[in-house]
C-alpha cells in the first residue's frame, strides 16, 4: 500500500494515495480495509489523486488534485461529486458538525472561492470564514476547546471563537 493520507471510520480504515507523477505507478486513488487492516483492496471506483481526506458526520470526504471534493456516505461504493465547485483543499476540519476546508488561491484561476470556507450542510453549501485573516494561504487548521486556530503561510496563527466568522491574530 502507498499512501499519503489516512482515516478511519469504526472498522473500516482509508488510505489515499496522491502518486500525483506516477512514481509508485498506482495512478493515485483509495484503498480500504473493512477488518481494522487485516485485509485491504484498492477501489476500482476512485482512481484520481487524493489530497486530503476526512471522515465528516459519518462521511468520507476526499479531496482530490482535479479540484473537487467527493463524499461517500456508504464506503466508498458510490460517489458524489458537484463539478460546479472548483475547490483546490489543503486542509479539512470537522467540528461542531460543520465542515471547514482551507482552500489555496489557484482557485482564483477559476474565478473560485478561496481562504476558509464552512458547510454546515455536508458540503452542500459553502460560506468564506477568511475575515479577519491577514491572508488566505492557510498551512493548517485545528481545534481545541471549542475554539479554532489557523497557521497560515507567514508563521501567524489565528484563533477564533464563533466558527471562523472572526479572526485575532494569537497571542
Amino acid at each position: 500500500i502507498f499512501a499519503n493520507h489516512i482515516v478511519s471510520d469504526g472498522n473500516y480504515i482509508f488510505v489515499g494515495n496522491e502518486d500525483v507523477n506516477g512514481i509508485n505507478k498506482t495512478g493515485g486513488g483509495i484503498t480500504v480495509s473493512s477488518d481494522k487492516g487485516k485485509t485491504w483492496n484498492k477501489l476500482d471506483n476512485f482512481n484520481r489523486p487524493v489530497t486530503n481526506m476526512i471522515i465528516h458526520n459519518n462521511k468520507l470526504f476526499v479531496a482530490s488534485s482535479d479540484n473537487y471534493i467527493y463524499r461517500t456516505s456508504n464506503k466508498g461504493v458510490t460517489w458524489e461529486v458537484d463539478t460546479t465547485l472548483i475547490m483546490p483543499v489543503d486542509y479539512f476540519l470537522s467540528h461542531n458538525g460543520n465542515l471547514f476546508v482551507a482552500v489555496n488561491n489557484t482557485a482564483s484561476i477559476y474565478l473560485a472561492d478561496y481562504g476558509l470556507l464552512m458547510s454546515s450542510d455536508d458540503g452542500v453549501t459553502w460560506e468564506k470564514r477568511s475575515e479577519g485573516l491577514y491572508t488566505i494561504n492557510l498551512k493548517d487548521i485545528e481545534v481545541k476547546d471549542s475554539k479554532l486556530f489557523v497557521l497560515d503561510d507567514r508563521s501567524t496563527v489565528f484563533e477564533s471563537t464563533n466558527e471562523g466568522k472572526e479572526w485575532t491574530k494569537s497571542k
